[in-house]
C-alpha cells in the first residue's frame, strides 16, 4: 500500500536536486515538497513547481494514480523521457545546466 502526504510548496533554503529532472533547485527558489511511503520504504520528494505538474500529469495517465521514475529521466517540466521532438519541450526555454537538454536543443531546432 502506498502513501503520500500532502504537497507543500516552499522556498529552498540550501540547494536540493529535483527528484524529477535532476536539476539544481537553488536557494530562494519554489519547489514542492512530499513524503511517500511504499511496501515499508519512505523519502522525501522535492521537485520544482513545474516537476511536480508534469509528474502529476504523467501519474493521472495510471490507473491507481501511482508512478514510480527515476530522478533525470525527464526534462524540467515535461514527462516526455527527452522524446526528439516533444512540443513542450520545443516551447521551453531548455536548461542551461543540463547536458541532456542542450543535446536536444540542438537536434530539434
Amino acid at each position: 500500500m502506498s502513501y503520500t502526504t500532502p504537497a507543500k510548496q516552499q522556498a529552498a533554503r540550501k540547494p536540493h536536486m529535483c527528484d524529477w529532472c535532476w536539476t539544481q533547485i537553488k536557494p530562494g527558489e519554489q519547489y514542492v515538497r512530499y513524503r511517500f511511503y511504499d511496501d515499508g520504504e519512505a523519502g522525501t520528494v522535492k521537485e520544482h513547481p513545474e516537476c511536480y505538474d508534469a509528474m502529476q500529469e504523467a501519474a493521472s495517465n495510471e490507473p491507481d494514480n501511482w508512478i514510480e521514475f527515476t530522478p533525470g529521466d525527464n526534462p524540467r517540466g515535461c514527462n516526455c523521457g527527452f522524446e526528439q521532438g516533444c512540443e513542450r519541450c520545443a516551447e521551453r526555454q531548455f536548461e542551461k545546466d543540463c547536458d541532456r537538454c542542450a543535446e536536444m536543443a540542438t537536434t530539434t531546432n
